[in-house]
């Protein structure tokens, strides 16, 4: 009888082992499969940070050379009114156009 006893729970023994080793062993593998995807992750999020920076930053660029370029257009066309318009006719247009230029205070900019 203590053989067969012996037996017994040497069998149970080796069955909660194994039953035990695939149970951390399953957590270990899938720990480690959530920590390679948890990298993956943090590196496609740290280059969209980045593309988004370089979206900005060309945005502010390309708006900067477009308000130098309405500064010009407005400075050439102030010059041809000065310089092609009769003296009456001048003083209107400039009136007028410093009466209409926008300005923070008259700006009805919903933002």
């Amino acid at each position: 009888m203590t053989y067969i006893s012996d037996i017994l729970i040497f069998c149970t023994g080796l069955i909660s082992g194994a039953l035990l080793y695939r149970l951390f062993f399953i957590n270990a593998s899938e720990a480690k499969n959530l920590s390679k995807a948890l990298d993956e992750t943090q590196a496609e999020y740290a280059n969209y940070q980045q593309n988004v920076d370089l979206y900005f930053r060309k945005s502010a660029k390309l708006f900067g050379q477009l308000t130098q370029s309405y500064s010009e257009v407005h400075q050439h066309l102030s010059e041809g009114a000065k310089s092609l318009s009769h003296q009456p006719a001048k003083e209107n247009l400039l009136a007028n156009n410093k009466e209409n230029l926008p300005t923070p205070e008259k700006s009805s900019d919903p933002a």
